[in-house]
């Protein structure tokens, strides 16, 4: 697999306000982070709890199989270019900010780190099936998107949890409908990861002041992405409904309509109600 550079213009942005543990602590934000681990992991034979993760596999054809391979080849240049620099998003603040290097914060971060480097490699094992299918994936549109991203004056683990809210959800969601028996269980092993990392870091992004709905600057960034991603495509209203949904309420009553979407077993430890599949925040 390519190692491509993670170009973080951190010249760019703007000075980062302080935190300290203790405000991290103070937050009710552990107690959530603390059942999300609980989620996430199991116990091992010394009796440790260890985080499980999604192992992607190669994609196979399956006879009869129909998708939208256009439409997948967008999705998947849109994941090829943003996967890993959202987790480099959360690596560098937990470099900078005492209070996300610790404890459970710490834990839980990490792991979710190490979820995008594993759909990082879902995303190319998608690309080599699309291209043996003769369709090109292309990632040149997408850089700018990215750069406009990395100067938004955001705290950088809000613009993560912008980024997984309004745009990785729906597209998921998306793929999912339109991706065939091929495309669905690699959507849905992303999905399952990306519906957790938007619990811990849009609790994280209000934690540290920032709650989602008031990011309003990066709302053309995510229109010129959706514009890119559905281009002529039929359903293209469904994603900003079900986009801004996600963003100001934290659920989509549009994709929780679609039984494609809604009707999922997710495999343990992913067991979650319909609802919690697209919460933006813990309760």
């Amino acid at each position: 697999m390519l190692q491509r550079e993670i170009p973080w213009l951190e010249s760019s942005r703007p000075a980062i306000k302080p935190t300290t543990i203790s405000h991290i602590i103070s937050h009710k934000t552990t107690m959530n982070l603390e059942q999300i681990w609980i989620e996430r992991t199991t116990v091992n034979e010394k009796g440790n709890r260890v985080p499980t993760f999604w192992n992607p596999t190669p994609l196979s054809k399956i006879e009869g199989d129909t998708y939208d391979g256009n439409l997948m080849a967008r999705i998947v240049s849109l994941g090829l270019v943003m996967e890993l620099p959202v987790g480099e998003l959360v690596t560098s603040q937990m470099r900078r900010i005492p209070g996300l290097n610790v404890g459970i914060v710490e834990k839980v971060l990490k792991s979710n780190i190490s979820d995008e480097a594993r759909h990082d490699k879902g995303m190319h094992y998608a690309e080599e099936f699309l291209t043996e299918a003769g369709y090109t994936v292309d990632t040149s549109p997408v850089h700018q998107f990215l750069k406009d991203t990395q100067r938004l004056p955001y705290h950088p683990i809000t613009l993560a949890a912008c980024l997984e809210v309004t745009l990785f959800l729906p597209m998921l969601a998306l793929a999912r409908m339109h991706g065939g028996q091929a495309f669905n269980r690699w959507a849905l092993g992303i999905n399952e990861d990306e519906q957790r990392h938007v619990r811990v870091n849009s609790s994280l992004a209000s934690a540290l002041g920032e709650p989602l709905p008031t990011c309003h600057q990066w709302i053309p960034i995510r229109d010129a992405v959706i514009d890119y991603l559905m281009d002529r495509h039929p359903d293209k209203d469904l994603f900003y409904r079900a986009s801004n949904e996600l963003y100001h309420t934290g659920d989509s009553p549009t994709l929780n309509a679609i039984p494609a979407v809604a009707a999922v077993s997710f495999m343990s430890p992913f067991t979650v109600t319909n609802s919690e599949k697209y919460a933006r925040t813990v309760s």
